[in-house]
């Protein structure tokens, strides 16, 4: 019966979201009224009529003319969480988020902002969109959270710059790789005094490990390119790391797979070869000076600007 109603008002075109005489005598507030329409869609299964109603309304839940009180904040939160996780199991990943963003919680209080509650769920959709190759939902589901201080899961943002590489969609891979190192999300960058030594986390995926290689090739451009520079060989180390056991990408052995596989979808080409086994059981590769002088040369132009000023 609500339904009906509801579909009346709308075929006869009348806002009953703003007209406080049609619903109770007494004084409602138009979230109350949102809320128990909204509510009324989803229970007879008509998401985007429910979407449709909340964008509709602003997605307003307290104003000086509409004001609120507690209740209607409860009802506004539970109604959304209710409705994402419908949009979710229906895999509109875009929606979700949408509906996600518009919780009555995220709004700042005094210069504050708890955002406890929401870690689990947001983490939760950027699984599912990555899980789903949906690229787009998953960048825009790590901006908002990194906007608003959301404890981001490090393996899923390096599950999405994985996903984003193996997609060709390089460019947003390296900008996502560029802000999960100053995150945390990857070791520190360890310091050599001359620069030919690249430590590469034997974790990586083969798109994170070529993501290292270009940073490392584009900071050191000026040794590589200078040609009163003695052509040393550049090297690669596969770090070790006791707790790589947490990560998703396999044993040791099998990072050097990914290793040779970062080499081999370069463009160009560089050139990896094995070359001795260090005190700490790392394999120890070298990287041909000819094949990264012949990258930076094709790709310098671009890369600096990436790596260097992006």
């Amino acid at each position: 019966m609500g339904r009906k109603v509801l579909d009346m008002l709308q075929e006869i075109q009348v806002n009953f979201t703003i007209l406080k005489g049609l619903v109770s005598e007494f004084t409602t507030s138009r979230c109350q009224i949102v809320n128990v329409a909204g509510e009324i869609f989803l229970k007879a299964g008509c998401v985007n009529r429910a979407l449709w109603l909340l964008r509709e309304s602003n997605w307003i839940t307290n104003s000086p003319t509409w004001p609120c009180d507690s209740s209607d904040v409860l009802n506004r939160h539970n109604f959304l969480f209710s409705l994402s996780d419908v949009t979710l199991k229906n895999n509109m990943y875009c929606e979700t988020l949408e509906v996600l963003q518009h919780l009555p919680g995220l709004q700042k209080v005094n210069g504050t902002l708890d955002v406890t509650p929401y870690v689990r769920i947001f983490n939760n959709l950027l699984d599912q969109c990555i899980q789903n190759n949906c690229l787009g939902a998953s960048s825009d589901t790590v901006e908002f959270m990194r906007s608003m201080d959301i404890p981001i899961s490090p393996l899923a943002v390096r599950n999405l710059i994985t996903a984003l590489g193996r997609s060709n969609l390089w460019l947003k891979a390296r900008n996502q790789y560029k802000k999960a190192l100053s995150n945390g999300c990857y070791p520190p960058i360890e310091e050599n005094l001359y620069r030919k030594l690249l430590p590469i986390p034997c974790f990586l995926s083969e798109v994170e490990m070529l993501l290292a290689t270009e940073m490392f090739l584009v900071t050191n451009a000026s040794n590589i390119q200078s040609p009163s520079v003695s052509k040393q060989s550049l090297q690669i180390v596969l770090r070790r790391y006791e707790d790589e056991g947490s990560f998703a990408n396999g044993d040791y052995e099998a990072a050097v797979d990914r290793l040779q596989a970062a080499a081999r979808i370069s463009e160009p080409k560089l050139q990896i070869k094995h070359t001795t086994v260090n005190i700490a059981k790392e394999e120890v590769f070298s990287l041909e000076y000819s094949s990264a002088l012949r990258w930076l040369e094709q790709n310098m132009k671009w890369a600096g600007k990436v790596w260097l000023f992006g």
